[in-house]
């Protein structure tokens, strides 16, 4: 009889169509193949005539050429399903970056800090609108520029050597620089990481974080020269977890020890069986009260406070 054949198209484990070929005939017409389809002519009410002239014109492949035919056909539905499969994943890798970037565009014009993008050439493809706001320049007339073509960037030649480091490594960098204006002094750390177009650079301004630093270094520093020529005393603080944290004083280099042994130990390794009346004390000043007490302890009356 008549044959027809299909073969599937499957995109990612989905059935989006099929490659069909048809009608044929395995073998050529004899009388007793042409006497069964003149009687389906006549079962199914069709034009005998017709429909006669047209089986004739039927053509005939062999079993074996249409095995042949169907395995080209496989081919050809194998290399429409990778091609179409690619550009499906394509065009999602599209469709991910164009909403990548826009949520980066969006978050970048959100925040204070300085942001922009170069491309593998070090030109500008992106600027934020604090970079505007601090550096002068409107987006529009930065990108597609190179980076040293502005006057801000002068003194700054050696961070493209970073940038393309981390272009070509794929790899971050954080690093610090500054910069003085009218006097003052301004500190920024910067951090460049690797992007699909280039470079994305994060500019920080730092300036008040570096000042308490070092504020908070000047005063600790003086803390401990403090405690360590504080007469007569060992100075102590005791964390939370109730471990000594820091200790000094003068009574350390009478009694020849080294206060940074005592460092990490706990109030059971310090004060034995006086631990827990010494703990009762210092869980009371945790809660904010103002505790003084006594002990008698390595030969000495002590007071606390």
């Amino acid at each position: 009889g008549l044959v027809d054949s299909s073969c599937p198209i499957i995109i990612d484990d989905h059935h989006i169509g099929n490659v069909f070929t048809g009608q044929m005939l395995h073998s050529p017409l004899t009388d007793e193949k042409r006497d069964r389809f003149q009687q389906q002519a006549e079962q199914f009410g069709y034009d005998k005539n017709k429909y006669m002239e047209a089986l004739e014109n039927v053509p005939v492949y062999p079993r074996e050429k249409h095995e042949e035919v169907l395995r080209f056909l496989a081919n050809i539905a194998e290399q429409i399903t990778d091609s179409g499969l690619q550009k499906l994943k394509a065009l999602e890798q599209t469709n991910k970056a164009i909403k990548s970037e826009k949520f980066f565009h969006d978050l970048a014009d959100s925040i204070d800090d300085v942001v922009f993008v170069l491309d593998k050439d070090m030109k500008y493809i992106y600027w934020n609108d604090t970079c505007s706001r601090l550096l002068g320049p409107s987006a529009e007339s930065v990108i597609g520029k190179p980076y040293l073509d502005f006057d801000f960037n002068k003194g700054f030649e050696w961070t493209l050597d970073i940038y393309r480091e981390v272009i070509s490594s794929g790899e971050s960098q954080v690093f610090n620089s500054s910069f003085e204006l009218n006097n003052q002094k301004f500190e920024y750390e910067i951090k460049a990481y690797p992007s699909v177009s280039g470079c994305a650079v994060i500019v920080k301004d730092v300036t008040e974080r570096k000042k308490s630093e070092e504020t908070l270094l000047e005063r600790e520093t003086l803390l401990r020269t403090m405690a360590e020529n504080y007469p007569n005393s060992y100075v102590s603080i005791i964390e939370k977890d109730l471990t000594i944290g820091f200790t000094s004083g003068q009574e350390f280099k009478k009694q020849n020890l080294d206060p940074n042994q005592f460092v990490g130990l706990t109030l059971e390794q310090v004060f034995g069986e006086h631990s827990d009346f010494v703990k009762e004390n210092y869980l009371k000043a945790f809660d904010g009260a103002e505790v003084q007490f006594e002990l008698f302890i390595n030969d000495q009356y002590q007071s606390y406070r």
